[in-house]
């Protein structure tokens, strides 16, 4: 009975975190998911997994994706295992959204399409996943797959228009 009060009462403060960070009140989220992710009860690590989940939702809705992109790097990598838990799948939507808004932001080219290719890699192993995210996922391969031909057809006509 303890331990359900217990998890009921993390679950109360990750939706709370949850509805702080998206009323713009990262301050006080943030420091709630950090708290949580600090929960030494290791029988929790689903829950932990969720938890790290909300907090990238909260870094990329702040513009950090930077941020976002270095933390899920390392963390799909070591929870690769939970690839069919949603928590696990969130993390890389979260993540390929992150890697083409900061691959907007960029101003080298290079740079550019590398995190477009990884943000597609992302997209692709969730439009393949029969989760939550793989209609998003497929739908959000294909916009991207446009803007990186038109990226291609606009470069092409710069080049051949300053050659002649």
């Amino acid at each position: 009975d303890d331990h359900r009060r217990e998890v009921a009462g993390l679950y109360g403060s990750l939706w709370m975190a949850r509805c702080l960070t998206a009323l713009g009140d990262h301050t006080k989220g943030d420091a709630i998911l950090e708290s949580l992710l600090a929960h030494d009860n290791r029988d929790l690590d689903r829950f932990q997994r969720e938890v790290f989940h909300f907090r990238l939702l909260s870094l990329a809705s702040q513009g950090d994706h930077a941020q976002v992109a270095r933390l899920a790097d390392g963390w799909l990598k070591q929870n690769s295992n939970r690839r069919r838990e949603p928590a696990y799948q969130g993390v890389q939507w979260a993540t390929a959204r992150s890697l083409l808004q900061w691959a907007d932001e960029q101003k080298d080219e290079k740079e550019r399409d590398r995190l477009f290719r990884e943000a597609d890699d992302l997209l692709n192993l969730l439009s393949r996943s029969r989760g939550p995210y793989s209609a998003q996922a497929s739908r959000e391969q294909l916009t991207l797959a446009r803007r990186r031909n038109r990226m291609l057809k606009g470069n092409s006509f710069q080049a051949l228009s300053a050659q002649g």
